[in-house]
């Protein structure tokens, strides 16, 4: 790891940087000079760290986040499968990444267990009310399992201007119409989200939540596109998605393939 430390030290090339699956908090001096390396760096823009366990260890994502104090280069993070949820510290150091550098306008946070416990939400959605990142990917996280997820998030969501893409994908915000029912009161006052993807959440198990997405559409907000992928969506729900585009025609849905 000296030697990484010392490629990241005197690289002054590279702008994508993949140190995924390299199991970086297997040994606890690894996350030191990996941190030490991207302090000294001013190159990389993409960093993905996906699949390292640095959720095991409170240290490895300590390391991570003094690194962030001084890095100011990167803009792309990816911290998918990491474990990040199992222990609430975790976002508590991430939401302090946020809170301290606003060079990142991506984070890619997917498949990390946050539902699993509400403070991990509550963490991560106190650092988005101020911060400016652009890109935010839940994916597959959980969070309808305790609708105190989706209420923290769309808190943030009301005051946050500067996300324009929301990945909240395959997060069984279904199962409670309350997840709904929170994301929707949150679009009627954000103004900067374009692009909400909610794929593979099981709407359609309950009728309200399109209602409430419905309603919530015909506000004049930010979307675009809206994907609305595998949600076992009944013709009554359809009916009410084409009806918003028929009106507006400002915004396209996605249901499966095609535009409706």
């Amino acid at each position: 790891m000296l030697y990484l430390k010392e490629l990241l030290r005197y690289n002054n090339l590279t702008q994508e940087f993949d140190f995924s699956y390299n199991n970086l908090d297997e040994n606890e001096n690894s996350m030191p000079y990996f941190a030490e390396g991207l302090q000294l760096n001013n190159t990389i823009k993409l960093l993905n760290l996906s699949s390292n366990y640095l959720g095991k260890n409170n240290k490895s994502m300590l390391y991570l986040i003094e690194a962030f104090k001084i890095n100011k280069s990167i803009q792309h993070l990816d911290l998918s499968y990491n474990n990040l949820g199992e222990n609430d510290m975790n976002m508590v150091y991430i939401s302090e990444l946020l809170n301290k550098n606003n060079s990142i306008q991506k984070l890619i946070i997917t498949s990390n267990y946050l539902g699993v416990n509400e403070k991990n939400m509550l963490n991560l959605s106190q650092a988005l009310k101020i911060n400016s990142i652009k890109q935010l990917n839940l994916y597959e996280n959980n969070l309808g399992r305790n609708e105190k997820n989706m209420y923290y998030l769309c808190e943030a969501l009301k005051i946050n201007n500067s996300i324009q893409e929301l990945n909240l994908n395959n997060n069984n915000l279904g199962f409670n119409e309350k997840n709904l029912h929170y994301l929707c009161e949150a679009l009627k006052k954000n103004n900067s989200i374009n692009y909400l993807y909610l794929n593979f959440n099981n709407l359609g198990v309950n009728h309200k939540n399109m209602l409430y997405l419905s309603e919530a559409l015909k506000f004049k907000n930010s979307i675009q596109e809206l994907y609305l992928f595998l949600n076992n969506l009944g013709k009554d729900e359809k009916n009410m998605l084409y009806l918003i585009y028929s009106e507006q025609k400002t915004i396209f849905i996605y249901l499966k393939t095609i535009i409706i």
